[in-house]
């Protein structure tokens, strides 16, 4: 277990515990590491803390017609209420943050977001995708202010962006490269130095490049980015200072896969990212 339980400072001491909650989660989930929905029924002593952060919304934005409205176009590829459609999903991603929904964030990036944008490959979804998710989901990932679940949970949603939606069978889709450079930052320990939550984070970080090889695969440029924090990571044998030895196998194995994919001759797939 993630040595977190004597931190003095009841603030501190729950964002670390969510934080070591992650990565655990990460570690008993499968292959690929969400945490399913539930992720545990709020207890009694459960208080939100002081320093949580929360992205206000406007309750009509995302009010059930609202919702209605903004699936409809997505579903139709054409944005007829761009102020609605544009408000529901700003609304949606700030939703991520708030503490009353950290038991569903999950679902909300599975049900209500990735499978909702099942075959809907159209000018709705690449406006969604391009203009909304991608750069409201960064803001989350890289601001330090905000909980370790909910950046958790965004960069796993941000790893899952397609540029191609998979069919209703759930196949042919891409990865969306601008993606890439974000998931990439995360390996970086000078940028982002071991620490429970970080290392959270490196494990979506990992997640979500393995999907992009596994989604059409990566540009040679998209390689030289990321092999070499993987190299180091997948060829260190022993967990680091301040890194718990289970956390760090995890990683390293998840390392390790994604080279063996590399040297298999994923890579290549697509034409160089401009």
């Amino acid at each position: 277990m993630l040595a977190c339980w004597n931190l003095r400072s009841p603030n501190t001491r729950c964002a670390k515990l969510a934080a070591c909650r992650i990565v655990l989660g990460a570690l008993a989930a499968l292959a690929f590491g969400p945490m399913g929905s539930g992720q545990g029924t709020p207890r009694p002593e459960d208080k939100k803390p002081a320093d949580w952060l929360e992205v206000p919304v406007d309750p009509a934005s995302v009010s059930p017609r609202a919702k209605s409205e903004a699936y409809k176009m997505l579903s139709q590829g054409t944005i007829s209420d761009a102020t609605l459609f544009d408000n529901y999903w700003k609304g949606f991603f700030a939703q991520l943050t708030h503490w009353s929904n950290r038991d569903l964030l999950s679902e909300m990036r599975l049900t209500r977001f990735k499978l909702v944008l099942r075959n809907k490959n159209n000018a709705a979804q690449k406006h969604l995708v391009e203009d909304l998710a991608l750069p409201t989901l960064k803001k989350i990932v890289q601001n330090k202010k905000f909980s370790p679940l909910a950046r958790y949970n965004a960069l796993l949603m941000l790893g899952d962006l397609n540029e191609v939606e998979p069919d209703s069978a759930g196949r042919g889709s891409k990865a969306l490269p601008a993606a890439l450079p974000i998931l990439a930052e995360f390996l970086d320990t000078k940028k982002y130095p071991i620490s429970d939550s970080n290392d959270a984070l490196r494990v979506a970080a990992l997640v979500g490049i393995q999907g992009h090889l596994e989604r059409g695969g990566l540009a040679e440029d998209q390689v030289r980015l990321v092999r070499p924090a993987l190299e180091a990571l997948a060829r260190q044998e022993r967990a680091p200072k301040g890194r718990d030895p289970e956390v760090h196998g995890f990683m390293q194995a998840r390392a390790q896969s994604v080279m063996s994919a590399l040297d298999r001759g994923v890579a290549g797939r697509r034409p160089p990212v401009r």
